[in-house]
């Protein structure tokens, strides 16, 4: 079922509050087949789904419902609002930190005021305004904490909630009681304070990540100019256009659609698209896609995709299901967070009674190891220290910045990625670059050009024409033909002489060649029957060969060249021999991938002399040369690499090798790849050459290393601070501002690779 006959729900999700919820809710949607593309807003808690007719909205919300979150389906799907408001722009926690602040530096100023005979008054206002910013701001978490307990996965919230909870009701008894000199009023309004700015900045830096895929689509332009028949240009809508169309690009316009170049030469600057500086040259017969800029001529453009169908549609999807790919990795963090949660409520509530019931002790410990850190707070009674160092606990192993570590780190590199012209499927392809040790190409239109060319000319003596003439020749019969060798010989500077000469009959033979004749001498070439092609075929028509032009073919046979012969009658004229030509960055690729260690590898299905040649010329081991290979040939030679230990990336373009990219543990689809070859694949350079490789697997590495070093400031800042927060060393409200901190952590050391990547590009 094709993209035209999706349709788009708008979902309201409650229960929302960072990004880590965002991820989870892509997660959910992600997982049902008919689901094409989700899009999260979280500022307006607005959830668009395109899907297919078959998916069902109720199951959607269904399933969002058991990770915890509260979904409904509006009919409209309009999404968020054009143009929000200031208040609707701050996202629900910049309202929350907005709110709470005010009442949280009134708390402060209250410590400094000599309240005298007004002192019960402040104790009672503290806890109203404390009370106020539990049921606004503090709303957010006591909703996403009771979403986690009915869906039995806490987290954050939970943690919050408990902490914040369990704080104000202790000041809440010692109100009542007058038990208490001191009231932890703003240690709760603290904590919701501290931490809602903390998710407040984690939004904002969190759309810095963002290379603005909604932007994309703004920078297509809204009008075109169509091309009519009878009736002459008209500029209308481009959602008006349809394939087949013909519009007009003129110089300095963007291109509105992606089309083939019907009439024209020009430069187009596709850096917006490839990451490529360099304007790219167009001429009859070019690909060019929308949103391009066309530098200087003035075009003539098919339309063959509009919407979707266009290269920056494709790659809008691709950069936002890559995001919403899991690694193994974070898999495996998201176990753990899922029972770290429940042991750090447990810790926390050992910490109470063990302060509680044996405060000697932890009070002696705590003084004991004093020397080796600060002193530690002093409390009125061993059980205020117990609920405070509780809460402490709490505050201070918040796992979201567990939850935040791989994300933020793969999203980044996925946009560094899509920003060079490369579609990359998320995390697991990511770690997929991470183990490989070998690197197999396949060799027509990956490391060679993917079109024959001329590499030399020999002349046989005694034949009528002149080598201008035959030159000449082969340029008038190859006008004449589609075959792929014949379109080698065409010479662009006498594209404007093909005219001169008309023939008087021309035939092609399929997979032999042609045969013209010319009844009278025009433009000094002589009157007869001219042939152009195979050798075998001129051989059959009674061609002779010199020796000088078997030495010829001899060696450059040895070389994998396609050799085509020119005959005036049974007269051989000249032998031209064409040869795929190998990718001006070829070498160089290889030179650096076997540099770093990569076992590189050649698989071809074009004979094997051929194939050995090509890998000869790059410095491969004759070994790792295998010629023709049958598609099925190319999956066992594949497998058996696999089978000897080596993890495998394969770089192939045809749609023949699908199955192959399919194999490997990498596959990586060239920039011309069918699109049968680009859905096989984990990779696809879609404006870039193989020049990008080394690059692009540095980038992997990077990537890794950013998530690793996230996950370990995660974990041991965690595991170092618990003890810190349990022994009294660690007030509530640091432990909120240290955990929100530890999140910026994680999301900087992410823009961190963004940034540096991005300036290498």
């Amino acid at each position: 079922m094709s993209d035209d006959q999706s349709w788009t729900a708008s979902l309201k999700v409650d229960g929302m509050h960072c990004q880590h919820c965002v991820g989870q809710v892509r997660e959910v949607l992600n997982q049902y087949a008919g689901v094409l593309s989700v899009e999260v807003d979280l500022s307006a808690a607005n959830v668009l789904v395109q899907c297919k007719p078959e998916v069902s909205v109720k199951d959607l919300c269904q399933a969002l419902g058991q990770r915890g979150f509260s979904a409904t389906w509006q009919l409209d799907a309009t999404g968020s609002k054009a143009n929000p408001s200031w208040l609707d722009s701050l996202g629900p926690w910049g309202r929350s930190f907005l709110t709470a602040l005010p009442v949280f530096l009134l708390l402060i100023l209250s410590h400094w005021v000599d309240r005298g005979t007004y002192e019960k008054v402040h104790r009672w206002l503290g806890g109203i305004l404390a009370l106020g910013v539990l049921c606004i701001p503090g709303r957010l978490f006591f909703t996403g904490a009771w979403h986690q307990l009915r869906a039995r996965r806490p987290g954050m919230d939970m943690l919050v909630a408990m902490g914040c909870s369990a704080s104000f009701l202790l000041s809440l008894w010692g109100l009542v009681s007058d038990r208490l000199m001191h009231l932890f009023w703003l240690e709760t309004v603290g904590v919701i304070t501290l931490i809602s700015l903390g998710h407040w900045i984690e939004e904002r830096l969190h759309a810095r990540l963002d290379i603005g895929l909604k932007a994309l689509h703004r920078w297509l332009p809204q009008m075109a100019t169509i091309l009519l028949p009878n009736q002459g240009p008209r500029v209308i809508p481009v959602s008006d256009l349809e394939p087949g169309d013909q519009v007009m690009i003129q110089p300095g316009e963007k291109i509105p659609t992606d089309g083939v170049i019907v009439e024209g030469t020009s430069q187009v600057d596709e850096s917006m698209l490839t990451g490529e500086f360099r304007p790219v040259n167009k001429a009859s017969g070019s690909t060019v896609y929308a949103a391009t800029h066309n530098t200087h001529g003035r075009l003539k453009v098919r339309v063959t995709g509009i919407g979707k169908k266009t290269a920056l549609a494709a790659i809008v999807r691709q950069v936002e299901k890559a995001e919403s790919e899991r690694a193994k990795i974070q898999a495996k963090v998201e176990r753990i967070s899922a029972v770290f949660v429940p042991i750090v409520m447990w810790v926390a509530l050992m910490t109470v009674l063990a302060w509680g019931l044996m405060p000697g002790l932890m009070t002696s410990i705590s003084q004991e190891l004093a020397p080796f850190a600060w002193e530690p707070l002093v409390f009125e009674t061993s059980w205020t220290a117990g609920i405070v160092c509780g809460m402490a606990v709490l505050m201070i192993a918040c796992p979201c910045a567990m939850g935040l570590a791989t994300p933020v780190a793969i999203m980044a590199g996925v946009r560094v990625y899509a920003s060079w012209g490369i579609m990359v499927q998320g995390g697991k392809a990511l770690e997929a670059v991470g183990l490989l040790d070998t690197v197999v190409f396949d060799k027509t239109g990956t490391l060679t050009q993917g079109m024959p060319q001329v590499i030399a000319r020999h002349m046989v003596s005694g034949c009528q024409l002149t080598e201008t003439d035959a030159k000449w020749m082969t340029h008038l019969m190859g006008v004449q033909s589609h075959h792929p060798l014949s379109r080698a010989l065409i010479d662009r500077e006498m594209a404007d002489q093909s005219t001169a000469v008309t023939f008087d009959d021309i035939a092609e033979y399929a997979g032999m060649g042609l045969e013209a004749t010319l009844g009278a001498a025009t433009k000094g070439l002589p009157a007869g029957v001219y042939r152009l092609g195979s050798l075998d075929w001129l051989a059959e028509k009674k061609v002779l060969f010199e020796a000088k032009a078997q030495a010829f073919i001899k060696h450059f046979d040895s070389q994998g060249a396609t050799m085509l012969g020119l005959a005036l009658g049974d007269s051989f004229c000249m032998v031209v021999a064409l040869n795929d030509a190998i990718r001006p960055e070829a070498h160089q690729v290889i030179d650096q991938l076997q540099s770093e260690g990569y076992e590189v590898h050649l698989m071809s299905g074009d004979r094997p002399t051929s194939a050995m040649e090509v890998g000869k010329l790059l410095g491969l081991d004759s070994s790792h040369v295998h010629g023709g290979l049958k598609p099925e040939d190319k999956v066992a030679a594949l497998k058996r690499l696999q089978d000897a230990g080596r993890r495998v990336a394969f770089v192939g373009d045809g749609m023949n090798d699908a199955p192959v990219l399919r194999q490997a543990h990498l596959g990586i689809s060239v920039s011309q790849a069918s699109d049968l070859s680009r859905a096989a694949s984990d990779m696809t350079l879609l404006g870039s050459g193989i020049e990008v490789l080394p690059q692009a697997f540095h980038l992997a590495a990077a990537t890794l290393s950013t998530i690793r070093q996230n996950l370990f400031w995660a974990f041991f800042y965690n595991i170092l601070a618990i003890p810190l927060a349990m022994l009294g060393w660690l007030h509530p409200m640091v432990c909120a501002a240290t955990m929100a901190l530890s999140d910026l952590v994680v999301i900087g050391n992410a823009l961190r690779l963004l940034r540096r990547w991005r300036r290498k590009s």
